[in-house]
């Protein structure tokens, strides 16, 4: 039987203040997750996508953990605004609206 609550494809990306900006645009509103909205190119996750094919960031994809900050969205999307940090990133939520960080 298959748990609930286990959260699938589940993976951790750390950057560097030298990696660049992120690239992310997500949705803060929902409650429950931040979705990213948009990948923007030449940003560090657009270059994570072409380095690790197996584990691409993907739009509609969910951050759940962010340099250790889980919990509301709009917190997860601040911690985002840190140079430095390590994502963790799981497969979709529902959500419509944009906040560009």
């Amino acid at each position: 039987m298959t748990d609930p609550d286990a959260v699938p494809d589940t993976f951790t990306i750390k950057l560097l203040p030298g990696d660049g900006r992120h690239g992310l645009q997500v949705d803060a509103t929902n409650p429950v997750c931040t979705v990213i909205k948009d990948i923007l190119p030449k940003g560090a996750i657009d270059n994570w996508n072409q380095n690790k094919p197996d584990h691409k960031v993907k739009k509609l994809d969910r951050i759940v953990e962010v340099n250790g900050i889980k919990g509301p969205a709009i917190d997860i999307a601040k911690a985002l605004r840190i140079r430095h940090w390590s994502l963790n990133n799981v497969t979709p939520c529902q959500s419509h609206s944009v906040n560009s960080i």
